[in-house]
C-alpha cells in the first residue's frame, strides 16, 4: 500500500489499497526450518518506486517488485493496474523506475529489471495517455538491465537512463542512444538527477560515489537545429564570483576529496567541422569593452572554456597591466553584472548574454569595491616590479658564476684589480638579492613567516596574496603597509637600475680592458 504524509512525517494515511500483485509465495521466510536468514531481499511484494506529476496534481504512479505498473488519477481514490498494456516485458520482471513527465500529464516511463531470471537485457517504455497504450523505446541501448530513467525538465526530448553498466542519454525521446560515459568508469548507474538550479547532471552509482556532470545546457539545447549549424555558442549559465576558503580540508583523507566544478563563467560552443582558422572568444562588459579573450580549438564537437572571472586592468594610457610571473597579486575579479560573450568564426560573430553574480556571503558597496580594485591594481605593479628585478638579478647572478667558472678556468691568472672588482660586485649584487629576491618557500611557512617580520620581499608578496583573495575592503593597516611597501620597491628597483647602468657597465670594460669576453647586456627595468 502507498502511505502519505502532508506534515513532513508526523501523521501518515494510507491512499491505496495492495498495488502489488500479493502472492504468498513471495513473502514467506528464507531459509530454516531453524532459523530463518532473511536479509531483506527476499521480501517481494513491495512498492520501489513512486513518480508524482509535477504537471496534474492528483496523478501518482507506482511500480512493484512483482511486475505490476499502477497509476491512480485522482490522488489515490481509484487505481488501476496498466501492467497488461506494457507487452514484451516478461511476467514478474522488477519495475525498477516510473517516471513522470515534466510537460504532459498522461506521460511517463518506465523500465524494468529481470536480470533475477538471468534476463540482462534492457526494458524502456513510454505512455502518453495514461498508460493505456506503450510503445518501446528500448531501441539500440547495449546490454544490460535498467535501473533508472528520467526526463530531463527542460527538454522533453532529451532522456537519461542508467544501466548496469554505464549512463545513456537520448536526443529524441528515446528513438537512439548514445553512452555519456566519458570519464566515468564502468560501473552500474542507480539514479539519475537533474539539479534544478545548478543545472547539473547528478548520478548514483553502486560502489563508485556520486558523478556530477556540470551545466547540461549543450545536451538540452542540442536540437537538430543546432546539430546542422556549422558554429553554436549556447546559452551560458550565470556565474557567482565565489571567493574560495580553501581548496581541501587538511587533516581528512585526500582520497575522499571529489573535485570542484570549475571556477567561473562556463561557454560551451559547437562547431559541426573542423575550422581552418581558431575561433576567437571575446567577454566585453556593458561599455563594450574587451574584459577577456581566448583563442579556441578547432576541433569538432562541444568545446568547453571558462573565463575565471578575473580581468587584467589597464593604466593611464590604456595599457595592460600585465600581472608578475610570482603570481601573488592576482588580477582583480571583473564587476558583478551583464556581459556580452562573442565567438567570431571566419566573418561571423554569435552572441549570447551572460551574468556575473556577486557572492552572496559577503555585502560589498561600490566604494568599497572601488577601493579594493585600485589596492589589486597597485598590488600588481608593486609585484610586477618585484618579478621583473628578481629576473634581473637572477640574470646577473648567472653571469657572474659563468665569468667566475671561466676565469678559473684560466692558465694565467686575472690582475688582482679585477679580482677586487668582481669581488666589490658581488657584495653590491648580494645586498641587492637580500632585498629583492625571496627565498623559496611554500604557502603555509611563508604566510607564518612574514606574519612574523620576514623577508622584505616576502612580506610584500604575502600582503598582495591577501589583498586579492580577502572578500572585502582592505584594511588600512593593508593601505598603509602597501604604501610603504611600494616606496621601498620603487627605491630597491631605482638602486638596482643604477647598480645595471654603472656598476654592470663599469665591470663590462674592464673585462674588455682585461682580454676577456663582456657579459651579456642587462637592460634596467621599465614597466612597459
Amino acid at each position: 500500500m502507498l502511505f502519505r504524509s502532508r506534515d513532513r512525517g508526523q501523521r501518515w494515511e494510507i491512499i491505496s489499497p495492495d498495488l502489488t500483485t500479493n502472492d504468498p509465495k513471495k513473502m514467506i521466510d528464507s531459509g530454516g526450518p531453524i532459523t530463518p536468514d532473511n536479509t531483506g531481499a527476499e521480501i517481494h511484494c513491495t512498492i520501489i518506486t513512486i513518480a508524482e506529476s509535477p504537471v496534474k496534481k492528483g496523478v501518482i504512479w507506482c511500480g512493484t517488485d512483482d511486475g505490476n505498473v499502477q497509476v491512480t488519477l485522482d490522488d489515490g481514490q481509484t487505481w488501476t493496474n496498466v501492467r497488461k498494456n506494457i507487452r514484451g516485458v516478461p511476467a514478474n520482471a522488477w519495475c525498477s523506475r516510473v517516471e513522470a513527465s515534466h510537460f504532459e500529464a498522461g506521460t511517463a516511463y518506465v523500465a524494468f529489471d529481470n536480470h533475477r531470471y538471468d534476463d540482462y537485457k534492457p526494458y524502456v517504455y513510454k505512455t502518453t495517455n495514461f498508460g493505456k497504450t506503450w510503445v518501446s523505446i528500448t531501441s539500440n541501448l547495449p546490454f544490460g538491465w535498467v535501473h533508472v530513467i528520467r526526463e530531463d525538465p527542460r527538454n522533453p526530448n532529451l532522456l537519461y537512463v542508467g544501466t548496469e553498466f554505464g549512463i545513456f542519454a537520448s536526443f529524441d525521446g528515446g528513438k537512439s542512444w548514445f553512452s555519456l560515459k566519458n570519464n566515468l568508469p564502468t560501473v552500474a548507474v542507480r539514479d539519475i538527477a537533474v539539479h534544478p538550479r545548478e543545472n547539473d547532471l547528478i548520478i548514483g552509482t553502486h560502489g563508485r560515489g556520486i558523478w556530477i556532470m556540470d551545466d547540461i545546457r549543450p545536451l538540452q539545447e542540442m536540437i537538430p537545429e543546432v546539430f546542422n549549424q556549422p558554429a553554436h555558442l549556447f546559452t551560458i549559465r550565470p556565474a557567482t564570483q565565489f571567493y574560495f576558503g580553501t581548496v581541501k580540508e587538511s587533516y581528512t583523507k585526500q582520497s575522499f576529496v571529489g573535485s570542484n566544478p570549475p571556477y567561473g563563467l562556463i561557454i560551451n560552443t559547437y562547431f559541426k567541422e573542423k575550422l581552418k582558422e581558431r575561433p576567437r572568444l571575446t567577454i566585453r562588459n556593458a561599455q563594450g569593452e574587451e574584459m577577456f579573450t581566448l583563442d579556441l580549438r578547432i576541433s569538432t564537437g562541444v568545446q568547453r572554456t571558462v573565463w575565471n572571472l578575473r580581468f587584467v586592468p589597464r593604466d593611464e594610457q590604456g595599457k595592460p597591466i600585465k600581472p608578475s610571473a610570482l603570481g601573488f597579486a592576482q588580477p582583480p575579479y571583473a564587476p558583478c553584472g551583464e556581459y556580452l560573450v562573442e565567438i567570431k568564426v571566419g566573418e561571423k560573430i554569435l552572441s549570447q548574454k551572460a551574468q556575473v553574480l556577486p557572492d552572496p556571503r559577503f555585502e560589498f558597496s561600490d566604494e568599497d569595491r572601488q577601493v579594493l580594485f585600485e589596492a589589486q591594481v597597485k598590488s600588481m605593479v608593486l609585484t610586477r616590479k618585484i618579478g621583473l628585478a628578481v629576473t634581473e638579478i637572477k640574470n646577473i647572478r648567472r653571469e657572474i658564476n659563468k665569468l667566475n667558472k671561466k676565469i678559473g678556468q684560466l692558465e694565467e691568472k686575472p690582475s688582482p684589480g679585477l679580482d677586487s672588482a668582481i669581488q666589490a660586485f658581488e657584495q653590491k649584487l648580494k645586498k641587492l638579492e637580500d632585498a629583492l629576491v625571496p627565498p623559496t618557500f611554500n604557502y603555509r611557512v611563508g604566510r607564518e613567516l612574514a606574519l612574523r617580520g620576514g623577508p622584505f620581499a616576502q612580506q610584500v608578496l604575502m600582503l598582495a596574496y591577501s589583498i586579492s583573495g580577502f572578500p572585502g575592503r582592505p584594511t588600512q593597516t593593508d593601505l598603509d603597509k602597501l604604501a610603504e611597501f611600494i616606496q621601498q620597491v620603487d627605491k630597491n628597483v631605482l638602486e638596482l637600475n643604477n647598480f645595471i647602468q654603472e656598476d654592470y657597465l663599469a665591470l663590462n670594460n674592464l673585462l674588455k680592458e682585461n682580454g676577456l669576453k663582456a657579459l651579456r647586456e642587462i637592460k634596467p627595468i621599465k614597466l612597459d
